[in-house]
């Protein structure tokens, strides 16, 4: 059986937030928790073996206690909430629907969490007895019992439970000496929406809007992944197209995540409850509507520091640095590889610009010079522009931003099949290319976002060439890096300052003269090739998969 148990000491067994961090960090199908001054890990395991309590149908968490309460409604697991338990085993795929503990409540919530559960699964408890040290916090004991007590206080009072319920818990706070404390709790969580919401918010999900097909479906290949590690490190997640929205208006979420979504930006969805999360890849000054309706609990997460930058200071929106991430597979076969270079990417055909203004064609000419340059830069040294007059000047430059990186594409792949290398592209785009070298151009069908890895895991070298992202990294360097192949680069701010020479190979723009002798050099040297791909993997899978990428937004979102 795919599974792990931890031992803890009865103060790390209490503790959700210790909890959560081994159910992030652990891959196990079965994560399983027990205090280690009750049982330890091989007792737990050999009881799981003596009952298969996840063969049965619909068990997704197994409780060690004193007492059997399996099969109980919500109703009878609150009148049991002085039962002891000394280990919780938990199927990881409950997590999606269901969240892991909240930290918010201290220490003591496991109650909480089986009240939480109950109706999605089949709880098996296995009774037992130990003579273990007991670790009872009376402050979180009694915040617990009050939060749970207010979050269904509806559903109790609908089924006439909630006197019965009430009179229990009080009896049991006052044999353990926290009446007090429960009683001062209740008022605060019914008097004081903005904490209960808090910590109601922490266990709810994550809305993740998966956008439509467009970039070939690479947004909506983002939307996936990122659901999918969420739930893997404890996150509740629903994934919407937004069809459901009238079913989705009474949730509340933890975050509202979108990429590039128009939705967010919207204020016919500000009936979305929850701070708006936006991935946002492209260069803001072309898109100012969709800033506008970003408050301060939101954020928009950009691949580019630059873009994140002058978010901030021309719109107003809470910004940060937070680029997409790649796609791990598993441990990749470093050797048999059959293509030598690989570029997934789209192609556009350079053409002479014609602008309207002389601005336009002065930064064309000044960054086509000087390609380790942004736009903003261009203006300013060009003219001496900056601030306000800065952010109108920009919105004009969009033709002038893609057709420097149109340039900069062909230049890079002539480069490299002039100096007699092969190269294969994906897609119709690139039977545009003009080359007297074209034959050098391996021209393969498109292939589908959920697809690239396997063309990647079959190269030797995957070649990266950005958008005019200065300061920033694009899934494609974590993709290449992950399937175990070298990554080629153009160089940015980011990549220079965060990956080693050993990690990936950069090349100037503006000295394309030496790319030639880089590649040389990769398939001169196959020892070389090899320990920059198996370097470039480690970094990549500790750094920038997508489930580093969501234990990093949750951080986030918890900070805030």
């Amino acid at each position: 059986m795919d599974i792990k148990v931890i031992e803890l000491a009865p103060e790390e067994f209490i503790n959700a937030s210790f909890k959560n961090k081994y159910i992030a960090d652990t891959v196990e199908r079965y994560i399983g928790f027990v205090d280690n001054s009750a049982a330890n890990a091989e007792e737990a395991l050999t009881i799981l073996e003596e009952y298969h309590p996840f063969d049965k149908k619909g068990c997704g968490v197994v409780v060690f206690g004193d007492r059997d309460l399996s099969g109980m409604s919500r109703t009878e697991l609150i009148l049991n909430c002085g039962v002891k338990i000394y280990g919780i085993v938990i199927d990881r795929k409950i997590f999606a629907g269901t969240g892991c503990f909240n930290v918010f409540l201290g220490n003591s919530c496991i109650t909480e969490f089986l009240c939480r559960v109950c109706e999605a699964v089949k709880i098996l408890f296995i009774p037992c007895t130990a003579q273990n040290r007991e670790v009872f916090d009376k402050a979180a004991a009694a915040k617990e019992l009050a939060y749970i007590m207010c979050k269904y206080m509806a559903e109790l009072k609908k089924n006439a439970e909630l006197e019965n319920i009430f009179n229990h818990v009080s009896r049991y706070a006052a044999s353990g000496g926290f009446s007090g404390q429960l009683n001062n709790n209740l008022d605060m969580l019914l008097s004081n929406g903005e904490t209960y919401g808090m910590i109601s918010e922490n266990t709810a999900p994550y809305l993740v809007l998966s956008g439509d097909g467009t970039c070939y479906g690479v947004l909506e290949k983002f939307a996936g992944e990122l659901a999918r590690a969420l739930a893997d490190i404890g996150q509740a997640v629903i994934i919407s197209d937004g069809s459901d929205a009238g079913t989705l208006r009474s949730t509340r979420f933890k975050g509202v995540i979108g990429f590039q979504s128009a939705a967010l930006a919207d204020t016919a969805f500000d009936w979305i409850k929850g701070r708006r999360l936006q991935f946002w890849f492209d260069h803001p000054a072309f898109f100012e509507s969709m800033f506008k309706n970003f408050g301060k609990r939101d954020m928009v997460l950009c691949q580019d520091d630059d873009y994140a930058e002058y978010i901030k200071t021309y719109y107003g929106a809470p910004a940060v640095w937070f680029p997409p991430a790649g796609n791990y597979t598993g441990k990749p076969d470093f050797d048999n590889r059959k293509l030598d270079i690989v570029f997934v990417g789209t192609y556009c055909k350079p053409h002479e610009p014609e602008y309207e203004y002389e601005v336009q064609k002065r930064v064309y000419e000044y960054v086509a010079d000087k390609p380790d340059s942004t736009l903003e830069n261009a203006l300013y040294e060009l003219y001496g522009i900056e601030g306000r007059e800065l952010h109108q000047v920009m919105k004009g430059m969009f033709h002038v931003r893609k057709d420097i990186a149109d340039y900069y594409r062909h230049k890079v792949v002539e480069t490299i099949i002039s100096s007699g290398y092969k190269l294969n592209v994906y897609g119709d785009s690139w039977k545009e290319f003009q080359s007297e070298y074209a034959d050098n151009l391996i021209i393969h069908p498109q292939v589908p976002a959920d697809e690239l890895m396997r063309v990647y895991e079959d190269a030797k070298v995957g070649l990266n060439v950005m958008t005019w992202h200065k300061s920033g990294m694009t899934e494609r360097v974590a993709d290449i890096m992950l399937a175990g192949a070298v990554c080629l680069s153009d160089k940015t701010k980011y990549l220079c300052d965060n990956f080693n020479n050993d990690e990936i190979v950069l090349y100037n723009l503006d000295g394309l003269e030496k790319l030639p002798e880089q590649l040389d050099r990769l398939f001169g040297d196959e020892k070389y090739r090899l320990k920059t791909a198996m370097a470039g993997y480690k970094k990549a899978s500790q750094f920038h998969t997508w489930r580093q990428r969501a234990k990093a937004l949750c951080a986030l979102t918890e900070d805030r």
